[in-house]
């Protein structure tokens, strides 16, 4: 979480190579598991955040098919690994065609 990307700025030459940013906030990493296939439609994401517990009070507006889940890093771990094929399980399973 926080701003990834370049900026610009604009100075004067004597202070070239001195310009310094300044970002609020934190800058803890979130990891969001997708998947489109080669048709074009995508399931809807599982998102893994840093934390021992959460709330779904504490996410607003958010589609109600998305997964969030937490980790002590934010990362994977393999519980989350197999939550998350039963996530793609549920948001698959309407369109299965055989066995």
């Amino acid at each position: 979480m926080g701003i990834a990307g370049t900026l610009k700025a604009v100075t004067s030459t004597e202070l070239v190579g001195r310009a310094i940013s300044i970002q609020l906030g934190n800058r803890d990493w979130v990891t969001s598991i997708e998947c489109i296939n080669a048709c074009g439609w995508a399931i809807s994401p599982f998102i893994i955040l840093p934390g021992k517990r959460h709330q779904n009070i504490w996410y607003r507006d958010l589609p109600p098919d998305w997964a969030i889940a937490v980790s002590d890093n934010s990362w994977t771990t393999d519980t989350l690994g197999v939550d998350w094929i039963q996530h793609f399980n549920r948001c698959t399973e309407s369109r299965t065609v055989g066995g």
